[in-house]
C-alpha cells in the first residue's frame, strides 16, 4: 500500500504521542505507544509482530548512538565523582559571580562552540551545570539555554556540520551550480529568523528582562527554594543525593577531560573518539593521583550505562515513530495538503510552519531537509519566490524541530548533559520557544508581502 493512501490517518501516531505525554508527564511511554498505534494502522491483524520487528531493526541500527550516549553517561559520572565538576564550579565562580552572569557565560560558551550541535549540547551542559546549580538556576532553564545555542547557532555559522549539509541541498535541487551551494546558503542566513531569534532571546530570559512563563516560572520558584531539579529527578537514574559526600578537587580534573573531548572532536570531526580519549584522560588524571581507586573508576562504566537507560529507550522509540511516520506517508501527506495553499507572498511563512511541524513530528530535521528541498525549492522558483528567503524559512523550520522536539537527538543529549527528563524539558522550554516561533512566523508573513 502506498504511504500517501493513509492520508489523515498518518497524523494519529504523533497526536497520540503529544496527548499522552501531556497527560502522563512522561517521555518514553508515549513514544512507544505512538509507534504501536502506527503499526495498528499499518497492519491491524499483526501489529504487535510488526512493532516488535521494527524495535529490533531500529535497535540494530543505533549502535553508534547507544555507544555515544553511554560514553556521555560514563564521562559525566567520572567528572562528578572525581569532584572535578565542583572544582570547576569553584573556579567559574570567580568569573560568574551572580546568577545572571552564570547564565550569560553559559550562553556565550554555547555560541563559541558552533561547529557541531552534539558537542555544543554535551560540552556546555556538563561544563555549566555545577556553577548554575550554585546560583539556584533550575536544571530545566539550563537545558533551555544549552539547546537554544545548539542547532540554531550551528546554522548561523557557515562552517558548521549543519551549514555544510544544508548548503549541499541547494546544489542537489539545482538552485545553484555544483560547488556554489555555500554562496546561496550564506545569502539565506539573514532570513533564518528563527535561528536568530532563538539565540538572541536567551539573555532576555536569563536577565529576566522578559519574565519566564508557565512551568518554567514554577521551576524558577522551586529552584529559589533550594531544589534545582524537577520532581521527576527523584525517579531518574541518579538520585538527588549523588553529589553529597564528594570532596572537591582541582578544576583541572574537569577541564582537561572536557578540553580533550572538545579539541579531538573539533579537529577530527569524531565526537566518539573525543569521548573515549576524554575518559582515558580522566583515568590518567584520577587513578595515579588516588583521586579514584581503579575499581571506583571502572564502576562508573556500568553505572554510566544504567544512567542512560531511559534516554536509550526514548531514542529507540523515537526512531520507531519516525519509521512509522515514513510508512504512513506523513511528510508527503502534509506537503501535498499545503501545496495548494501556497502563493508567492505566503510561501515563506507556510514553508517555515510546515517544516517546523514536520521536524518536530519526525524528530528528524536533517531528513526533513532532504525530503523537502526537492519539493519546496522548485515550487519557490515556479511562483517567483526568492530562493534565499524560502531557503532561510525552510532551514529555520528544521532548527525549530531540533530545538523543540523533546524526543529528538539534540534534546535527548541536552537532557543527558543537564540530568533532567525529556518531558521536563518539553513542558518548561516549549512555551519559551513559542515566542521566537511566533515572531519568526510574523516576520516571514511580512517579508513575503513586502519582498515577494
Amino acid at each position: 500500500m502506498e504511504p500517501a493512501t493513509f492520508g489523515i490517518l498518518s497524523l494519529i501516531p504523533v497526536t497520540v504521542v503529544i496527548v499522552v505525554a501531556i497527560i502522563t508527564r512522561r517521555s518514553f511511554e508515549p513514544m512507544l505507544l505512538g509507534g504501536l498505534v502506527g503499526y495498528v494502522i499499518l497492519n491491524p491483524t499483526n501489529f504487535l509482530t510488526s512493532w516488535i520487528t521494527s524495535l529490533s531493526d531500529i535497535a540494530n541500527t543505533l549502535g553508534w548512538y547507544y555507544l555515544l550516549f553511554v560514553m556521555c553517561g560514563i564521562l559525566i559520572l567520572l567528572l562528578e565523582k572525581s569532584g572535578g565538576a565542583i572544582g570547576f564550579a569553584d573556579l567559574s565562580s570567580k568569573f560568574a559571580k551572580t546568577q545572571k552572569s552564570s547564565l550569560i557565560m553559559t550562553w556565550l560558551l554555547g555560541i563559541a562552540i558552533f561547529l557541531d550541535d552534539y558537542l555544543n549540547c554535551l560540552g556546555v551542559g556538563v561544563a555549566m551545570r555545577a556553577i548554575t546549580d550554585k546560583f539556584k538556576v533550575p536544571r530545566e532553564f539550563l537545558a533551555y539555554v544549552v539547546n537554544s545555542t545548539g542547532a540554531a547557532v550551528c546554522l548561523l555559522f557557515p562552517v558548521s556540520t549543519w551549514a555544510v549539509y544544508m548548503a549541499a541541498q541547494f546544489e542537489l535541487v539545482g538552485v545553484t551550480p555544483e560547488g556554489q551551494g555555500m554562496g546561496i546558503y550564506i545569502s539565506s542566513i539573514p532570513y533564518m529568523f528563527y535561528c536568530w531569534l532563538a539565540v538572541i532571546i536567551v539573555p532576555f530570559f536569563a536577565t529576566k528582562i522578559i519574565p519566564c512563563i508557565g512551568p518554567m516560572k514554577k521551576a524558577w520558584e522551586r529552584a529559589a527554594a533550594g531544589n534545582v531539579f524537577p520532581e521527576s529527578h527523584k525517579e531518574a537514574h541518579r538520585g538527588e543525593d549523588m553529589e553529597k559526600g564528594i570532596a572537591r578537587s582541582g578544576a583541572i580534573n574537569f577541564i582537561l577531560p572536557i578540553l580533550v573531548l572538545t579539541v579531538v572532536a573539533l579537529v577530527t570531526g569524531d565526537i566518539m573518539l573525543g569521548l573515549f580519549l576524554a575518559v582515558i584522560a580522566a583515568a590518567v588524571l584520577y587513578i595515579p593521583t588516588k583521586l579514584m581507586k581503579p575499581t571506583e573508576f571502572t564502576d562508573c562504566i556500568p553505572e554510566g550505562l544504567k544512567s542512560m537507560g531511559t534516554v536509550l529507550i526514548t531514542m529507540t522509540a523515537s526512531y520507531v515513530l519516525n519509521a512509522v511516520n515514513t510508512e504512513l506517508g506523513l511528510t508527503p501527506y502534509v506537503l501535498d495538503t499545503v501545496t495548494p495553499l501556497i502563493s508567492g507572498p505566503l510561501f515563506p511563512v507556510i514553508t517555515f510552519l510546515v517544516l517546523a511541524a514536520l521536524s518536530f513530528a519526525t524528530a528528524s530535521p536533517w531528513a526533513m531537509a532532504t525530503v523537502s528541498f526537492p519539493i519546496i525549492m522548485p515550487m519557490a522558483q515556479a511562483v517567483g519566490a526568492d530562493p534565499a528567503i524560502v531557503g532561510g524559512a525552510l532551514i529555520s523550520g528544521t532548527a525549530f524541530g531540533s530545538h523543540a522536539c523533546f524526543y529528538g537527538d539534540a534534546a535527548l543529549l541536552t537532557c543527558t548533559a543537564c540530568d533532567i527528563q525529556p518531558f521536563d524539558y518539553a513542558r518548561t522550554s516549549v512555551p519559551l520557544i513559542m515566542i521566537p516561533t511566533v515572531l519568526s512566523a510574523v516576520g516571514y508573513l511580512v517579508l513575503g508581502f513586502v519582498m515577494m
